[in-house]
């Protein structure tokens, strides 16, 4: 996130500026998802206060009376505040540390969500794969990965238990468990081929391995009538600026 950015983001929680001040600016640096990153913000700050704290906390005598811990704190609350939170926005501007996760940020702007199928129960024949989808549905992907897995042999060769089943293990963290499933539906047709080309791609970025990402880049981008011709186009030009 910009620097200048954060700073507009810090005035609007302070109260100094409006949201729709705020908005302007943000559109200026693209920002897709402006809410996402003033809860990173706000997320952050947060963490400084509790680390903050935590140090205040570790020099209290708590021997003292409760008049002297309360001088205390306030003497030791705002300095270590404001050193505190100086210097992490800091290491955070210049190294590009994101808090929380470490998530891969390339990974997050260009995410895909597949969706659950529309389909009810009582109208399906194969009642054991959708009953395992709507796991998947409810955003449960261990559950789905599990029950799909369990049932693989009775639906060989399914593409919707194939795709589905790589979309559970991926949204797991399971990436590389993974790209059997979804690399088998590029050897059959499917209509679900094009979706697994593209968390096949997403994959790769997830675990940062930028040359595997683009061997699976390379056909969407040779086919300008896959359906994720144009994001490939951009996701190939962010990688090569990257390096």
């Amino acid at each position: 996130m910009e620097a200048e950015l954060i700073a507009y983001i810090e005035d609007y929680l302070d109260g100094k500026s409006s949201k729709e001040e705020l908005e302007k600016q943000a559109a200026q640096f693209e920002v897709e998802d402006l809410e996402k990153e003033i809860e990173w913000v706000r997320d952050s700050r947060l963490a400084i206060e509790m680390a903050g704290l935590r140090e205040e906390l570790k020099g209290i005598d708590f021997s003292a009376t409760e008049e002297k811990k309360k001088i205390r704190s306030m003497k030791l609350w705002r300095p270590l505040m404001a050193i505190a939170a100086a210097f992490l926005l800091l290491l955070v501007v210049y190294l590009g540390i994101q808090p929380s996760e470490n998530e891969n940020q390339l990974y997050a702007q260009y995410e895909y969500k597949v969706p659950g199928l529309p389909m009810l129960m009582s109208q399906s024949e194969n009642y054991l794969l959708y009953d395992a989808l709507t796991y998947y549905g409810e955003e449960n992907y261990a559950e789905a990965a599990r029950r799909l897995t369990d049932i693989q042999t009775q639906f060989v060769d399914n593409d919707t238990l194939l795709f589905y089943l790589g979309a559970s293990l991926q949204y797991e963290g399971r990436v590389e468990d993974a790209r059997k499933p979804l690399e088998k539906l590029g050897q059959m047709p499917s209509s679900f081929g094009e979706q697994a080309d593209w968390l096949l791609v997403l994959g790769s970025i997830k675990e940062d391995d930028i040359e595997l990402a683009q061997k699976y880049l390379k056909p969407i981008l040779e086919n300008k009538d896959h359906a994720f011709h144009t994001q490939a186009m951009k996701l190939s030009q962010d990688v090569k600026d990257r390096k």
